[in-house]
């Protein structure tokens, strides 16, 4: 959390103690969790490209070309992602559907008759 976000908690917390209700104190609250929010999904991109990283010194790349890796692939090995708890492997693979288009269907009905 920066200085500013501390700062900002802060005053909230403060003003919320001393019984001020500003309509401008929700805006500040929203404003704080806009940066929560900003800050949480930092840190999982940040493991999303430490673990692709990762595994590309393992010698594993080549997503980006279905001639390499089929949807099907991707889309069991998110699933094995899933039920193993696994969550920034879970998110690189959606990620890689995601970027492929693949249509989430297409991974629900996998999912539905792995089940």
């Amino acid at each position: 959390m920066t200085k500013t976000e501390e700062l900002l908690r802060e005053i909230v917390a403060y003003c919320r103690e001393a019984g001020h209700n500003w309509s401008n104190l929700s805006e500040a609250e929203s404003l704080l969790q806009a940066a929560e929010d900003d800050a949480a999904v930092d840190r999982f991109a940040t493991a999303m490209k430490e673990r692709l990283a990762c595994k590309r010194l393992e010698g594993l790349h080549g997503w980006q070309d279905p001639k390499w890796v089929s949807d099907e692939s991707l889309i069991t090995n998110m699933l094995q992602r899933a039920r193993a708890g696994k969550y920034v492997g879970l998110a690189n693979f959606a990620m890689m559907l995601h970027e492929r288009g693949v249509n989430p269907a297409r991974v629900a009905a996998h999912a539905g008759s792995k089940s």
